[in-house]
């Protein structure tokens, strides 16, 4: 113990250097904190943006699926009237939800979307359902006239709209596993 007293005694420099040197560590320590910390923040962000993103789409698919079911009952319906369609517009037929459900689609902000992919299916699925909609409109003004051109634009469009959906729901898939 005494040398070591002796030897610091020699060197009077010695105090300054180690405090030099701790003050090169205690920065080195301030700036991988920081770092670290940065990352963990980015991370966080990344992981949120994600869970957003997945939130997102998983509204517009439960959004379209309401639209699907809709269309579902309007297909069956049809493909079991031979003449008229007249009961479907009576006891079936909601416009008020058809117009909900319209509204909903086409007033979801695209800069809100968070890639590409749900932009350009969310925009097929609204125009194919506005389009479905005025289909509807047009047949329920003369329900007791069974139009084939109707019934085929009708089931093109509700085609596109399920074509779509899936192709959300696959993307939200390769999403989860990301």
């Amino acid at each position: 113990m005494i040398e070591i007293i002796d030897w610091l005694n020699v060197h009077p420099n010695l105090a300054s250097w180690v405090q030099a040197a701790g003050v090169i560590i205690s920065l080195a320590g301030a700036i991988g904190i920081a770092t670290y910390q940065n990352h963990a923040q980015r991370k966080l962000a990344i992981k949120q943006k994600n869970q957003d993103t997945y939130n997102r789409i998983a509204a517009i698919i439960g959004l379209n699926e309401y639209a699907l079911d809709f269309i579902e009952d309007a297909e069956n319906f049809w493909a079991n009237c031979e003449e008229k369609h007249e009961d479907f517009f009576q006891y079936y037929y909601d416009a008020g939800a058809m117009e909900r459900i319209n509204n909903s689609l086409t007033e979801i902000p695209i800069y809100e979307m968070p890639d590409e992919t749900t932009i350009k299916e969310t925009m097929t699925i609204a125009l194919s359902f506005h389009k479905l909609r005025k289909v509807l409109e047009k047949v329920s003004a003369q329900p007791l006239i069974r139009n084939d051109s109707d019934v085929s634009s009708f089931q093109s469009l509700a085609g596109a709209v399920g074509h779509s959906n899936d192709k959300l729901k696959a993307h939200l898939d390769s999403l989860k596993k990301k």
